[in-house]
């Protein structure tokens, strides 16, 4: 038996050490969305997810809670027909391509800064995938070459009229879009039974709260195809973001943005007499 010196042996098991964390760091970027994991709001909404009654999600709240993250794994997974990281198919009414529409806000402040990033971060490079760029220079369309389904981005700037006429599965808004783009999105899941998403701090387009959020059956009850995650910043801590981070944030915001960018609670709350009232819980009805 060949006896090898104590330094030699750490020098060995050092470099074995190395080339694990390489394989493991190259399997990962490789295929990026299968490692995803959920913060425990958005472990939440995968997990309603699942319910084919939902037909309508919001995800929303404070700034920084995992919005776009959330969007595009959602986005991408329907692309897939499957949840990535346990390979679990994702039932659809249908067996042709998925198509995702994903509205952004503005094309330079928001799509190219937030969104385009977010969508390069997450999809795998051991999957091959077509992008075409649009006139703003924004990889707007996306094509997965294996099951042909496509994400489509589009921005809250352009005009309600650019959104008709299309069909298909999923919109995903990131942040709110004006109400009128909404409707005309929403005319175009009707033949697939699609659903929305709405990633949003809602720090504007009140109409959002009043008609999602707290969208009422024909009884008065909480709408039940209607799911709502309502999230504060720091259910993202150690997802992304620390305490002491936050904190640094905090000092920068009057009362009322610590309520609507820290706690999640809308800024036009402010100008109610009950901004905590929840239509849920507080009203009771009497015979």
């Amino acid at each position: 038996m060949t006896y090898i010196p104590v330094a030699e042996r750490k020098r060995l098991a050092y470099e074995e050490a190395k080339k694990k964390v390489a394989l493991i760091m190259k399997l990962r970027d490789e295929n990026r969305i299968c490692f995803f994991k959920p913060n425990p709001a958005q472990e939440k909404l995968l997990a309603a997810w699942d319910d084919p009654a939902k037909k309508v999600f919001t995800f929303t709240g404070a700034n920084r809670i995992g919005k776009t993250t959330i969007d595009t794994v959602i986005g991408f997974s329907t692309m897939f027909g499957e949840w990535p990281w346990s390979r679990r198919p994702i039932k659809f009414p249908h067996n042709e391509p998925r198509k995702i529409r994903y509205v952004g806000q503005g094309w330079e402040s928001h799509i190219k800064a937030v969104v385009e990033p977010e969508l390069k971060k997450w999809w795998p490079n051991i999957r091959r995938v077509d992008t075409k760029k649009n006139n703003q220079g924004v990889e707007a369309l996306w094509t997965d070459r294996k099951t042909k389904s496509t994400l489509e981005i589009m921005s809250n700037s352009q005009s309600s009229d650019m959104f008709e006429g299309w069909s298909g599965d999923l919109v995903i808004y990131d942040e709110p879009p004006t109400r009128d783009i909404r409707i005309a999105c929403a005319r175009g899941l009707i033949d697939r039974q699609g659903r929305e998403l709405f990633g949003a701090t809602l720090l504007k387009e009140a109409w959002l709260h009043r008609e999602i959020v707290k969208k009422l059956d024909d009884k008065g009850n909480p709408d039940p195809s209607v799911f709502n995650i309502d999230a504060d910043i720091y259910v993202n801590v150690g997802f992304g973001i620390t305490e002491a981070g936050i904190e640094q944030f905090k000092k920068t915001l009057t009362e009322e943005e610590i309520l609507a960018r820290i706690h999640g609670k809308p800024s036009y709350f402010s100008s109610l007499i009950w901004p905590m009232f929840d239509r849920a819980v507080q009203i009771c009805r009497t015979s």
